[in-house]
């Protein structure tokens, strides 16, 4: 007679255990396994609060599959979760990558532009005017947003160095 140790209250839920195998079967590169886990997740956990993530981590799994059409709808449907699952304009991203990959360049090209659009509208929101500090490096002026506005400041200097060789 065998007795099992585990309570049935201590067993993973399963919408924990489909979340759990689709993200770490996605992470090991086990493509249609976390597929099939998060479609499965997706459908039956509507209101889950990981329903966002677990659309655009769908996403990136059927892309990674080969069927970019499918992971086009998920990257759309992922979009208009509140809030918008990943990092800024991570769904656009794929978006755009789906829809590079299904051979509609232009409108990869605009959703390219829109993902780089907005990255550099919250760059420049960042960094004040005067937290700016030019890099001279040869190449033309460009700017770089200092990580503190107090610590990138140098005191001018009053007086030029004199030049080594300068005889007098």
């Amino acid at each position: 007679m065998v007795l099992s140790l585990v309570s049935p209250a201590a067993a993973i839920e399963e919408a924990d255990r489909l979340w759990l195998v689709g993200e770490r079967a996605f992470a090991d590169g086990l493509y249609p396994v976390s597929r099939r886990a998060l479609e499965r997740f997706v459908a039956q956990y509507p209101k889950d609060a990981r329903q966002p993530e677990a659309v655009l981590l769908l996403g990136k799994a059927r892309l990674q599959a080969g069927d970019a059409q499918a992971a086009l709808e998920a990257f759309k449907r992922a979009q208009m979760a509140t809030p918008v699952p990943g990092r800024p304009q991570e769904a656009r991203f794929w978006e755009a990558e789906s829809l590079f990959r299904l051979k509609r360049f232009l409108d990869a090209r605009d959703a390219y532009d829109a993902v780089v659009r907005v990255t550099r509208w919250r760059r420049r929101r960042r960094c004040r005017p005067r937290a700016r500090w030019p890099i001279s490096s040869g190449r033309p002026r460009r700017w770089r947003c200092s990580p503190t506005f107090r610590g990138s400041i140098r005191p001018r200097r009053s007086s030029p160095t004199p030049s080594s060789g300068a005889a007098g």
